[in-house]
């Protein structure tokens, strides 16, 4: 395309109005759909989701894209947002435009990562512009994708690292983010200590009235902590072994701590707020800081040695 070989053709990641985990690991998805198709790729945001630019640098692609209106983004709402019928304003040329609604959509997800040819699928619209909205990562599923798994091979990817030379590859966080987590990274950088993470997701409710969560369910996390514990410490007695743990509720890290003292690292000095704020509540007065929290908090926890989390909860899973 740079070299006027090829019509340009774009794909553009559609700004989900949702958490940063949920964002990304779309993104990925969409990352590698673009490259299999022979797309330019990039990320356009809306609405008062706040826009990846502000915490990270783009290191070796520009994918930072103008805002798209609400005519061109309205196919692409989420449910509850949604006006109408899933199409495109009056104002989009659908001749050039088509868009692909991915989110919640696990069947649909699965078919078009994991068998379809993405060159030529029915499922994938050709136009010249495709946006697409993704909340589901398939960068795994790609690999059992008989059409496309010997290119990914080629381009020296696996199932386990596609999705992390994606975020490499787009992604570099920007200096405020980092120093916002120092002291966390800082920690968790010290290779003579051993990590534990700890995620402790206590709901989406919680950025607007925190009430903790259940002693049991807390319990629960510690257990299988402390049976892993024991058993790093019989490889290596004299190796320290530091838990980290996090969680959105600033009344249970506070209770760990109290109740686990210097065996623990939290943050107790961070309001933790949803990345989508505006939707969820507890929105502070620093525009982005929600998502600096989110990236920084995520980029610390991937630096753990081993992770007890929620089965369900997709934020800590991406780190």
């Amino acid at each position: 395309m740079l070299r006027g070989e090829e019509e340009p053709r774009f794909l553009i990641s559609a700004g989900l109005e949702a958490g940063a985990a949920d964002r990304l690991t779309g993104i990925f998805s969409e990352f590698y759909m673009a490259l299999l198709t022979r797309r330019a790729f990039l990320i356009s945001t809306f609405s008062d989701v706040p826009g990846w630019d502000s915490v990270f640098d783009a290191p070796f692609i520009n994918w930072t894209s103008a805002d798209l209106d609400m005519d061109m983004m309205a196919p692409l709402r989420i449910p509850r947002h949604l006006q109408g019928a899933r199409q495109f304003g009056p104002s989009v040329n659908v001749s050039q435009y088509s868009f692909l609604y991915l989110v919640n959509n696990d069947t649909l997800n699965d078919q078009i990562f994991g068998s379809e040819n993405l060159q030529d699928s029915a499922l994938v619209p050709g136009s010249k512009f495709l946006l697409v909205a993704s909340n589901r990562g398939r960068s795994i599923k790609l690999f059992d994708n008989p059409h496309h798994r010997d290119q990914l091979l080629e381009w020296g990817l696996t199932s386990h690292t596609a999705a992390t030379c994606a975020y490499r590859f787009l992604f570099r966080e920007q200096q405020h983010v980092l120093d916002t987590f120092q002291q966390d990274l800082d920690l968790l950088k010290n290779k003579s200590v051993l990590k534990i993470g700890i995620q402790i997701r206590a709901g989406d409710n919680t950025f607007s009235e925190d009430t903790g969560y259940p002693t049991a369910l807390i319990q629960s996390y510690f257990d299988c902590a402390q049976q892993l514990d024991q058993q790093l410490q019989l490889t290596n007695p004299a190796r320290p072994i530091v838990w980290y743990v996090v969680s959105e509720s600033l009344q249970v890290c506070n209770a760990v701590k109290q109740q686990l003292g210097s065996k623990v690292f939290t943050r107790l000095d961070l309001h933790a707020e949803h990345a989508n704020c505006k939707e969820t509540g507890g929105c502070s007065d620093v525009p982005g800081r929600a998502l600096q929290q989110a990236v920084g908090q995520m980029l610390a926890f991937s630096l753990t040695d081993f992770q007890v989390n929620a089965l369900w909860c997709c934020h800590y899973k991406s780190g």
